[in-house]
């Protein structure tokens, strides 16, 4: 005797089928989308790191061409520098990939700059004001980063942990948006999340037990030189002149900007002043996007005051010290305290000068600099 389902039961078998093959396709569903989730994730982690390792590079290329290393040092250095290369360092991303304009316009500019450097040709003057333009977008583009995050509520243990992706980032203008504060005993533990995106646990281990030959290569003066030594896109002055390797401004610059504020009477500088005080605004920013509001006015304060005292003077005075106030000036955004820079142990600013020296590429600059001798 056969059994017959009725219409009843066929029709809930029907039901059971098209249930399972339901949640079969929402389970692919929502796998793919924890793919795509974590390929979006990947991907910006990636462009947030290869824009750092350009930054890093340009930075390292300054500080070289100004420590007039003789032709013994370039060899040792060399020498040293191959096993880094062997890693193949160097996160690239295309244009087609970016997942915001700003990542392009700043990796662009950034490798028109590092070519110019390599070649030590001179900077246009249309290329350096695109770079200080790019380093504040840079830096707004960093601060949305930060300021996203409470939105994300991410808790990964990559850049997204604190780096929002674009999609959190905050809409209209930012510059007065507060960041959360960041107190210089967590700087070490950040520096080395950024110097394992950048350089992966393998090239920071090469550095790190290169360190102390990378120190015995070096003179007193260009150690003195490399230990107060700050990232920087732009050289400042002659890149012969070693004394001047890594200032993170041009004398030049801020000379002509003095005489320019001195020459207004005290009723016209009132009226204006702010329209020369926003640009030193726009550079606390860029040296550090996530300074805090009461670090940012502090700085602006000390700056404001330097510039009230530089124009009561006479003629001859300020060409006496017109170096030295510049010297102060660069000194209210020599943020070095907030960082930690200036509480880094002997070992760990032993690792940072190796690294500027050993860093990915380098080899083509050492090449360079050794032909010329």
């Amino acid at each position: 005797m056969h059994y017959y389902p009725t219409k009843k039961i066929k029709k809930l078998l029907h039901l059971l089928i098209a249930g399972v093959a339901f949640f079969i396709i929402l389970s692919a569903f929502k796998t793919r989308s924890i793919n795509t989730a974590d390929e979006e994730i990947a991907l910006w982690e990636k462009q947030l790191n290869e824009i750092n390792f350009i930054v890093i590079r340009i930075s390292a290329t300054n500080l070289i061409n100004g420590l007039n290393l003789n032709k013994n040092q370039i060899e040792e250095l060399r020498k040293l520098q191959k096993d880094m290369d062997t890693l193949r360092i160097h996160p690239q991303c295309s244009d087609k990939e970016d997942m915001i304009p700003e990542i392009t316009e700043i990796r662009n500019t950034y490798n028109n700059l590092l070519s110019h450097l390599l070649t030590q040709k001179k900077l246009p003057g249309e290329l350096k004001k695109k770079v200080y333009e790019t380093r504040l977008n840079h830096s707004l583009m960093i601060k949305k980063t930060l300021l996203g995050h409470s939105k994300s509520q991410k808790t990964d243990l990559g850049c997204i942990k604190c780096h929002a992706l674009p999609r959190h980032f905050p809409k209209g203008d930012i510059k007065t948006l507060k960041n959360k504060h960041v107190y210089f005993w967590q700087r070490p533990v950040i520096d080395k999340k950024h110097a394992l995106g950048l350089l992966g646990k393998e090239g920071n281990l090469i550095i790190w037990y290169a360190r102390k030959k990378v120190d015995a290569i070096l003179t007193t003066s260009q150690k003195s030189i490399i230990n107060s030594f700050n990232c920087c896109l732009i050289p400042p002055g002659e890149l012969a002149d070693p004394m001047r390797a890594g200032q993170a401004f041009s004398t030049d610059d801020w000379i002509k900007y003095l005489r320019e504020i001195r020459q207004y009477d005290k009723k016209t500088w009132n009226a204006y002043k702010n329209l020369y005080i926003k640009p030193l605004e726009d550079i606390i920013i860029a040296v550090l996007p996530s300074i805090s509001e009461y670090d940012k006015e502090l700085a602006l304060w000390r700056m404001e005051k330097i510039l009230n005292e530089t124009r009561k003077m006479d003629e001859v005075t300020f060409e006496l010290r017109k170096e030295e106030i510049c010297r102060r000036m660069e000194a209210c955004y020599n943020f070095n305290d907030i960082t930690g820079v200036s509480r880094r142990s002997k070992n760990i600013q032993l690792y940072v000068n190796a690294m500027y020296l050993l860093f990915p590429g380098n080899d083509t600059l050492y090449s360079r600099l050794a032909n010329a001798q």
